[in-house]
């Protein structure tokens, strides 16, 4: 054994000797960086794009990598960012190879350090993202994310954008000590701006654009999406949507049922993650869309925590609209009904308008008259059991309707939402969905 430990040790002391297979260690190559500054001014990439299936170990050929060589490689690279800030206690495992060099690539900076990527756009939309997403929202000035209708590289299959950062806000030691629930978070009084450039970035990237673009400042704060739409700024050559960080926070933020928003924001629940791409970069979409068309929908029995819900409190809203084209034409959210028939496509690359469960439409993005229910209840019986009573809002399928007269509606409610109907739930529901769930008949 220690005859195998002293062989090992002059492997490892022939590599140090060796030029090319030499360690590199950051702080120890570029020791006057960050003896002097605490690290770089700025740190510019274009990480690998290397999808999370295929994340394998550098030092080994194709032919060589196991799964289970990528599986420790994996875990490699997410406690190598657990050690770079202490906050991070999760990563998504499905994360893409990129995803690893946004974490080192900000550990390098100095405080007052400029971070600069061109990547996927991927994460601003998919699952994997969120760790990353609540990561900057807390801790790191996000500058600006700038996304153009022309690919970077004509020969990457894939979307990209420029994401520029500010430095995390406080140092390695410092940002250890922070609890994830923490309003102390140095980056929440930020504002994140989304710019959408109308042309190829060498035709609108000027300095002219880019100091107009940095002047521009949040007017709407601490309000609903629908409401923080209007700190869009809207130009020929761009379109920019600038919100608190703290706001974005809020807008991905799951709390549990029940809670009591009185105790503060983010004192309970988790990030669920956020579709910054769909919200903030797309085209033609949300923030064109007239408010008339905007409809609350009701998604979860969490988002109420009485009998009678309030839809401000709603975290999703659904496109309405029973309008034929030619009547919706003279609305900004035509644009919307037109981008989503060229460029949304099924999983079976078929366009959406042309769904199986659209085609028999009239208007296929119509959902047709939506009478508003006297009840609602979930079809899934858990921990929480109540009757909902109905308003001028959307319900998912996940929920059973029931429509009477308005002016019986008080006092079915008042009838329904007792013990005997929880009883009646346990004995006729059909248990198929694990313990302590029942599924109505």
């Amino acid at each position: 054994m220690v005859e195998r430990d002293i062989e090992d040790l002059k492997k490892v002391e022939q590599n140090l000797r060796d030029p090319e297979k030499k360690l590199f260690v950051w702080e120890l190559d570029f020791a006057e960086i960050f003896g002097d500054k605490g690290g770089f001014d700025i740190v510019i990439g274009n990480p690998p794009y290397v999808r999370q299936e295929k994340i394998s170990p550098p030092n080994r050929t194709k032919a060589e990598v196991t799964l289970e060589n990528r599986r420790t490689y994996k875990d490699k690279l997410i406690e190598s960012v657990k050690m770079k800030f202490g906050v991070m206690n999760r990563i998504d495992k499905k994360s893409d190879y990129y995803v690893y060099f946004y974490f080192h690539g900000l550990s390098l900076l100095n405080e007052k350090g400029t971070f600069c990527f061109i990547t996927s756009n991927s994460w601003l939309d998919v699952g994997f993202g969120k760790h990353l997403q609540e990561f900057l929202l807390r801790y790191v000035p996000i500058i600006a994310i700038y996304d153009n209708p022309k690919r970077s590289f004509e020969h990457a299959s894939i979307n990209t954008i420029i994401a520029v950062f500010g430095a995390p806000g406080i140092s390695e030691k410092t940002l250890s000590n922070f609890k994830a629930g923490s309003e102390e978070c140095p980056a929440l009084k930020e504002v994140a701006k989304f710019v959408m450039f109308k042309r190829p970035f060498e035709e609108v990237l000027s300095a002219e654009n880019l100091i107009a673009i940095d002047k521009i400042v949040v007017k709407e704060r601490n309000a609903d999406l629908t409401e923080l739409v209007e700190n869009v700024v809207d130009t020929a050559d761009y379109r920019v949507f600038p919100v608190l960080q703290e706001d974005l926070l809020e807008d991905g933020w799951e709390y549990p049922a029940g809670y009591d928003r009185g105790r503060g924001k983010f004192k309970a629940g988790s990030y669920g993650g956020n579709k910054w791409g769909g919200k903030f970069l797309v085209r033609r979409g949300f923030t064109t869309i007239e408010k008339e068309f905007l409809k609350s929908m009701l998604f979860s029995l969490k988002e109420t925590e009485s009998i009678r819900p309030d839809q401000n409190k709603f975290k999703y809203k659904l496109f309405y609209c029973n309008h034929s084209k030619e009547e919706l034409q003279k609305y900004e959210a035509f644009k919307y009904v037109y981008w989503a028939e060229r460029n949304l496509k099924t999983k079976e690359g078929e366009p959406v308008s042309k769904a199986p469960s659209v085609r028999g439409r009239t208007n296929w993005y119509s959902l047709g008259e939506q009478n508003h229910p006297a009840l609602i209840f979930n079809r899934f019986v858990g921990e929480r059991f109540l009757f909902l009573e109905g308003g001028d809002f959307l319900v998912c399928d996940v929920f059973f309707i029931a429509r009477t007269k308005k002016c019986e509606r008080d006092l079915l409610s008042a009838s329904i939402n007792n013990t005997f109907s929880y009883l009646s739930a346990e004995i006729i529901g059909r248990k198929t969905y694990g313990i302590g769930v029942s599924l109505w008949s």
